[in-house]
C-alpha cells in the first residue's frame, strides 16, 4: 500500500491574496458610497431645478419664516436655485437643528426648508453652514448640511437686505 505524502500548503500565499482581497474591498467603500451620494445629489439637483421651473412656470413659489411672508419673484428663484447647487453635495444629515429657517414652497407640492446650522467637523471651511431640507412633490426627502454656503447668501438671492452675519440674521 502506497503511503501519503503530505504537501505542504502554502498558507502564506493564501493569507497574503486573503489580506489584499480585504484592503481592495476597504479601499472599495468610499468610492461606492461617494458614488451613491454624488447620485443623490444629482437627483435631488434635477428635483429642485424641477420644482423652481414650475413655481416660475405657474407664479407660484413662496417664502415663509424669519419674517418674511411673501411671494418669491423667477429671478430670486433662479438666484436661490444657483447658490444652493453651486454649495455642492453637502454632508447628508437625518437630523434638522433647532433654528428658525425659511420655508420655500413652489406650487407642485415640494418644498425647501433651509436654516443656519454650526459646523463642527474638521477641515471645515466656515464654522456656520446652512442646513437643506427638500421635500420633492412625490415626498422623496433630501436633507443635508454643507459648510460653502451660508444663509445669509441664500437670504439674499431671495431679496432680503444683505447681513454680515453668516446665519442671516437681520443686523
Amino acid at each position: 500500500m502506497a503511503e501519503k505524502r503530505h504537501i505542504p500548503r502554502d498558507w502564506l500565499l493564501r493569507g497574503a491574496i486573503a489580506l489584499v482581497a480585504v484592503a481592495f474591498l476597504l479601499a472599495l467603500t468610499p468610492i461606492v458610497l461617494s458614488i451613491h451620494l454624488h447620485r443623490r445629489y444629482e437627483v435631488f439637483g434635477r428635483d429642485l431645478a424641477e420644482s423652481v421651473a414650475y413655481g416660475q412656470d405657474h407664479d407660484t413659489t413662496y417664502v415663509q419664516g424669519r419674517g418674511l411672508d411673501r411671494p418669491v419673484t423667477d429671478a430670486q428663484s433662479g438666484m436661490m436655485l444657483f447658490y444652493v447647487m453651486r454649495a455642492g453635495v453637502g454632508r447628508p444629515t437625518r437630523h434638522a437643528p433647532d433654528e428658525e429657517g425659511v420655508l420655500v414652497t413652489f406650487g407642485d407640492g415640494s418644498s425647501l426648508w433651509m436654516c443656519p446650522t454650526a459646523i463642527t467637523r474638521h477641515n471645515r471651511l466656515s464654522d456656520v453652514g446652512t442646513y437643506f431640507r427638500y421635500t420633492g412633490s412625490d415626498g422623496k426627502v433630501y436633507a443635508y448640511d454643507t459648510d460653502r454656503l451660508w444663509l445669509r447668501t441664500v437670504l439674499w438671492g431671495l431679496g432680503e437686505p444683505f447681513s454680515n452675519d453668516p446665519s442671516g440674521a437681520n443686523p
